[in-house]
């Protein structure tokens, strides 16, 4: 059997071909058309084209893509004896099918063996490259289906073991069910890899998340592309994950991360935000309505509620009391802010970047930081406390 191959994905149609355009709609945080060539590189493919620009032109390691061929037939001349066409609108289309049929077509040499069933269109053929080639320049431009009813051929057909790896994209009726196809797969395949969903409602998890036996995800939990959590974490409700990677043993309660690290053992939430290039250590607590931006987290950092971090370089065992704000920004630029190990700052604190916190240092509450604070030291910068005797009384009278 051919052991690697050239595909085309299509990806868009003109008067002369099937329109495909329910390819780049998006199943599952990535459009149509990448789920297609992540099977089709799975399967072997070595070469790529879409048939359309896209924004997003994806890649695999050893395959390469181009997109936005127009000229099909000049780029089969440079492919190997048989050549894989693909719709780009149905995702769910997987490697295994692909590669069983081409294995049939090659180990009975047809012209042709298509993806398909008596009752739906094709969604994948396998054809010799000559035969693609005498069909592009009869009929001007082919697609899977039009190329499959093509006469003259010997042709078969190939079923999938799963006739939802069909489904085609051709509104947002379909693209739902597709959506909930996909869904499910990586859900089942969570639950395989030793993961517990307590219950599956709202829960969507990406097709590229590694997730560590052990960790349970609640409802309404959401794993976008890109995400790495370790084992034995709890995750959810309602929590969000984009590009995060967790450690072992993190609880995230109603809470969203982006493009963060989050250290082993930490909590987080409910109602927190961890914004993007964020790093928190080990053990550390974000309680409830807490912002991290741009900052660094030592281990057993505690932030425990109602606070602001942004651009701060932040040392272990800190504790944030009730309503920190880092004043990180004049209105022209950002500034960083830089706490030491072991300090306590005060509630109601706010440091006025760019500024240092040493270590074993003390802030009072309601203090507006604005210079150095030296290890060791309390730091006390409000107003001292005046009492107007009889004040109220007196205006009460007026």
């Amino acid at each position: 059997m051919q052991s690697s191959f050239e595909a085309i994905i299509f990806t868009g149609g003109n008067e002369n071909c099937d329109n495909h355009s329910g390819a780049l709609e998006t199943v599952l945080f990535r459009p149509a058309a990448e789920w297609v060539f992540c099977a089709v590189s799975k399967a072997g493919a070595k070469q790529v084209v879409f048939t359309t620009a896209l924004a997003d032109v994806p890649s695999a390691e050893g395959v390469s893509v181009r997109a936005g061929v127009s000229d099909l037939a000049e780029f089969a001349a440079s492919c190997g004896e048989h050549l894989l066409l693909v719709c780009g609108e149905t995702p769910l289309l997987t490697a295994r099918t692909i590669r069983r049929a081409q294995e049939l077509h090659i180990k009975n040499g047809y012209d042709l063996t298509a993806v398909k069933t008596e009752r739906t269109r094709t969604a994948a053929v396998w054809c010799k490259r000559d035969c693609f080639i005498k069909a592009v320049e009869m009929y001007g431009e082919v697609s899977p289906h039009s190329l499959f009813k093509s006469r003259g051929l010997r042709c078969a057909v190939c079923f999938p073991g799963d006739q939802s790896e069909l489904l085609r994209i051709t509104d947002k009726t379909t693209l739902l069910e597709v959506s909930n196809k996909a869904r499910e797969r990586t859900l089942v395949a969570a639950l395989e890899a030793g993961v517990e969903v307590t219950d599956a409602a709202g829960v969507s998890i990406a097709a590229d998340a590694v997730i560590g036996a052990g960790t349970v995800i609640q409802k309404g939990t959401i794993i976008k592309p890109g995400c790495k959590i370790g084992a034995n974490c709890v995750l959810g409700p309602d929590t969000v994950l984009d590009h995060a990677t967790i450690g072992d043993g993190v609880t995230v309660n109603s809470s969203q991360i982006e493009y963060s690290e989050v250290g082993e053992g930490t909590t987080i939430g409910p109602m927190s935000h961890i914004r993007p290039n964020s790093k928190l250590g080990p053990r550390v607590k974000i309680g409830n309505f807490v912002e991290v931006k741009n900052s660094t987290l030592g281990e057993k950092t505690s932030v425990a509620h109602l606070t602001y971090i942004g651009d701060t370089d932040c040392g272990a065992r800190v504790n944030w009391g009730c309503g920190c704000v880092t004043v990180n920004y004049d209105g022209k630029k950002k500034y960083r802010a830089t706490v030491g190990d072991d300090v306590f700052v005060g509630c109601n604190t706010n440091l006025v970047s760019p500024v240092t916190v040493e270590d074993h240092s003390y802030i009072a509450a309601g203090s507006t930081i604005t210079d150095t604070v030296p290890g060791d030291a309390l730091a006390i910068a409000r107003a001292r406390q005046v009492n107007k005797e009889g004040w109220n009384q007196n205006r009460e009278e007026k």
